[in-house]
């Protein structure tokens, strides 16, 4: 067989325990590496021969955490991320509105008060810059919505408006809502009839995938509602998905799959079915991660907002385990992972996965504060630690403020290595950058993106290797989707999704980790991206 691609003149890491200086590919798989003289031999008049001038060429990376909806909407949209003042994020909701019909809603997201210090914002900010439009802005970790008055009016929320249980409507000294929901409390305006808000369609989605390609990004596992799984099943089809998916659909989809007959694994090579992605605690920006103990210096005391917990959490898991269905459980707090585990381990869960034998393993998505001993218990009951490196980049003051000690196990990624559990690093995104080099920083010097602290944040006992971190987004993600055998290696027989970086990044240290910039994307073998003047 000639090959359809020459990879020549460069560094292949092939994560199968031996580098090579070429790599030929046909029909969308890798056909041979090895030296140069003995590959150029599968050479024929067809083949395309790219010379990699010394460049370092890796399997692509998996992004194992990604929001599609949501990143295309942030991609195309006001973005609030940036602004890291409370005054810069009211002038660019002022702006909006001077943009926007009177009456018209705005519902920018990604604020961050943790920026601002430890109060939340309330209706009367937003009143300031926003009286004519109903304001819903999301915050960053998307666990809390800011509403201005107008907003609460059309939604009908006043003092008498039931808290949902799972959920939180802070409130002023009158009983008032602040402006300030959280958790299911978000319900209250996504299911009102007067709230309207853009929705992710096949535009947002393309720009989403787009974008993820140009990062080396080559097959995504993505946490989606019931819309968008339509949208990707049509850009399959039509070949636009660029990367690879496999998604995880929301518990509201769980019933419907299990009559279905949908199983976790269901699919091909581009689009598979994950499994049920299950919601159990908040998150460390919003003060709602689910603790044993209370935050530390924060304006609203507690232990954060069990959303999911107990015998509904067993059941739920359950149900989906009897059905074939691997479950991606959302748990942020070091209670939270620990009632997830406990769940995981309880006999009628075990049961259950023993009846519906699903194909995946179920995941703890975040995994970012745990107690020392529930550390092994990953390893023990199989379960992947679907976990962001780059939450660190942004999480280590809030963390050091409202977790202070406790974050010795915060983000725990060298200990949990250690007791042998899979670890697969993704994103978060639109939450955090889709950047996997980012996180291979994140994840090896435990430091913000501007070197701080100097030390590194427990790096001595957390930190891993860049080589490890690299795993992280290779071999883990495709353990994690029953994909092995396919992905995460440049070896014959594995599919051809290959990153050309500008640096060798393996030989990096330091704040230099962050230099290298994506020069070539191949999936499937086909040149899918190509940096100017790369």
């Amino acid at each position: 067989m000639k090959a359809d691609l020459l990879l020549v003149n460069g560094r292949i890491v092939t994560m199968a325990g031996r580098d090579a200086q070429a790599l030929a590919a046909a029909d969308g798989r890798v056909i041979a590496v090895g030296e140069e003289a003995e590959v150029a031999e599968l050479r024929g008049p067809r083949t395309r021969v790219v010379d990699l001038e010394g460049r370092l060429a890796l399997p692509g990376f998996t992004d194992s955490h990604v929001h599609l909806g949501s990143l295309g909407l942030r991609l195309s949209r006001v973005d609030l991320t940036s602004a890291r003042t409370l005054p810069r994020t009211l002038r660019r909701i002022a702006a909006r509105a001077s943009r926007t019909p009177v009456g018209g809603w705005i519902t920018e997201g990604g604020f961050d008060k943790n920026h601002w210090g430890d109060a939340f914002p309330s209706r009367l900010d937003l009143d300031a810059v926003a009286p004519r439009h109903p304001v819903a802005v999301n915050s960053r970790d998307g666990h809390s919505l800011w509403l201005n008055s107008l907003a609460l009016k059309r939604c009908g929320l006043t003092r008498s408006t039931p808290t949902p249980p799972g959920g939180v409507i802070l409130r002023d000294a009158r009983g008032r809502p602040t402006g300030i929901l959280q958790e299911k409390a978000l319900a209250l305006v996504y299911q009102c009839e007067a709230f309207q808000e853009r929705r992710a369609g096949r535009e947002e989605l393309l720009v989403a995938l787009r974008h993820l390609l140009r990062l080396g990004v080559t097959s995504a596992h993505a946490m989606e509602d019931v819309e968008l799984f339509g949208l990707l099943q049509e850009a399959r089809d039509r070949g636009e998905l660029g990367p690879r998916i496999t998604i995880y659909r929301h518990l509201s989809a769980l019933e419907d799959m299990a009559r279905a007959g949908m199983r976790s694994g269901f699919g091909d090579e581009w689009l598979r079915i994950g499994g049920i992605k299950l919601l159990v605690d908040g998150a460390l920006g919003s003060q709602t991660a689910w603790l044993f103990r209370p935050y530390e210096n924060a304006s609203a005391a507690g232990c954060g907002v069990a959303v999911l917990s107990g015998p509904e959490l067993r059941a739920v898991i359950a149900r989906a385990a009897g059905a074939g269905l691997a479950c991606a459980v959302h748990a942020i707090g070091d209670r939270a992972n620990a009632e997830v585990l406990e769940a995981l381990a309880a006999p009628e869960v075990r049961r259950a996965s023993s009846r519906g034998r699903p194909a995946l393993p179920h995941r703890i998505e975040h995994a970012q504060l745990l107690r020392r001993r529930d550390v092994p218990r990953f390893a023990r009951l199989g379960v992947v630690a679907s976990m962001q490196p780059c939450h660190i980049l942004g999480d280590i003051e809030p963390a050091e403020r409202y977790w202070g000690k406790r974050s010795r196990w915060a983000y725990p990624m060298r200990s949990l290595a250690k007791t042998g559990a899979i670890l697969a690093f993704g994103s978060d995104a639109p939450v955090e950058t889709a950047d996997p080099i980012a996180g291979v920083y994140a994840a090896v010097q435990r430091q913000s993106s501007d070197g701080r602290p100097a030390k590194g944040w427990y790096r001595k006992e957390e930190g891993i290797s860049t080589t490890a971190a690299l795993r992280g987004y290779m071999l883990g993600p495709a353990r994690a989707t029953g994909e092995a055998t396919l992905k995460g290696k440049l070896s014959p027989g594995y599919l051809a999704d290959i990153v050309v970086l500008s640096e060798d990044i393996t030989r990096l240290r330091g704040r230099r980790l962050l230099a290298p910039r994506v020069d070539m994307v191949f999936v499937g073998g086909r040149l899918r991206y190509r940096r100017r003047g790369a």
